[in-house]
């Protein structure tokens, strides 16, 4: 399955769930480099505080995708090379702190939250 199907399939999900949703939302860090994007976006005005903003970034592997050995690999092996990208890489929203600020950036000027749930989509 393509990363735009598991990105479709995410933001219907959320859609049904009440939340106002946007796809592929570009950011980087006020320092330069490369837009990354934020796969899937959502604002529920009826939810209050971590709930009301969701984020969803989208992995779809063939192989499947078992947290606990990315977690294991993040930490011990972050300069591993995966799919062309070193792995700290594929997950530099969460695992460097850069890209971590340009992430909460964007996500409050385009909410106004300072607050969100970040999730992992995938599908194997």
């Amino acid at each position: 399955m393509s990363s735009d199907v598991l990105e479709q399939i995410t933001e219907d999900y959320f859609r049904r769930l009440g939340y106002f949703t946007q796809r592929d939302v570009l950011y980087r860090p006020l320092i330069g480099g490369t837009h990354s994007d934020i796969d899937v976006i959502g604002i529920n005005p009826l939810k209050k505080g971590v709930e009301k903003v969701v984020v969803v970034s989208c992995k779809a592997y063939g192989t499947g995708f078992n947290i606990n050995n990315y977690i294991n690999d993040l930490v011990n092996r972050p300069n591993q090379i995966i799919q062309g990208h070193a792995r700290g890489r594929l997950f530099k929203e969460t695992f460097d702190p850069v890209w971590s600020k340009a992430l909460a950036d964007k996500i409050y000027s385009l909410t106004g939250q300072k607050t969100f749930t970040f999730y992992t989509s995938t599908i194997r």
